[in-house]
């Protein structure tokens, strides 16, 4: 995240991050872009210019997790060690806007519990202690979401705190980029994403260098 956005003031809380790409605390910077996009669409802050994210006094505590090109770099340790700062400092909704393009039908239980062990288990004792965990459900056009946004299809504990989310245009129609629900229909929800033709009908949010900028995905619908 751009923390120094006019949009967010003092409510990007850096200092409680953590740069997983770097490894050190802390997150000021967005080499990428999209960080910023999905955080303000959360928290922009309401006055008279720009935008207003859906939550404008809310606060954020960023977690870098990709490399300026957007591919994630984390190990399953790492991950489950972000999910574990962030609910240690008192996040109580974690905004996932990230995911694979593999499907939660497209892989096995025994493949999960193989690959992602520990940020399972950090997950379901975050969503214990009161955490919700929104997932964007993928850009691939599939009928399924991406398996990170599945998961209570295999581990029915995690569905009380868990919401993937498809994304819809300007029109309320679903966009031809969009995963659909699947079998994670009993806690899917759809939310604006943006239209197939970003730079007109994209949801238009902060950037990284310092402006604003239409951007469509389920990344900008999880947020909302």
């Amino acid at each position: 995240i751009l923390a120094s956005h006019s949009e967010f003031g003092s409510r990007v809380l850096s200092s409680d991050g953590y740069d997983y790409l770097l490894d050190v605390s802390g997150v000021t910077t967005d080499g990428n872009g999209h960080g910023t996009h999905v955080s303000g669409i959360i928290a922009a802050g309401k006055g008279d210019s720009g935008m207003h994210g859906v939550a404008y006094n809310a606060k954020i505590i960023p977690y870098k997790i990709t490399n300026a090109a957007g591919s994630v770099i984390t190990t399953d340790a790492e991950t489950a060690n972000a999910y574990s700062r962030a609910t240690a400092k008192g996040a109580r909704i974690f905004n996932n806007s990230w995911g694979s393009t593999a499907t939660i039908t497209g892989v096995t239980k025994s493949w999960i519990d193989s690959n992602i062990p520990l940020a399972l288990s950090q997950i379901q004792s975050s969503i214990d202690s009161g955490a919700v965990f929104v997932w964007s459900a993928g850009n691939s056009s599939y009928t399924e979401s991406a398996y990170q946004a599945g998961l209570p299809y295999y581990y029915s504990d995690m569905k009380k705190g868990y919401l993937s989310v498809v994304a819809v245009d300007l029109d309320g129609a679903e966009p031809d980029y969009t995963n659909r629900c699947g079998v994670t229909a009993d806690w899917c929800i759809a939310a604006p994403g943006g239209s197939d033709v970003s730079a007109t009908g994209g949801i238009y949010s902060t950037y990284n260098d310092g402006s604003y900028k239409r951007m469509s995905g389920t990344s900008m619908a999880a947020p909302m």
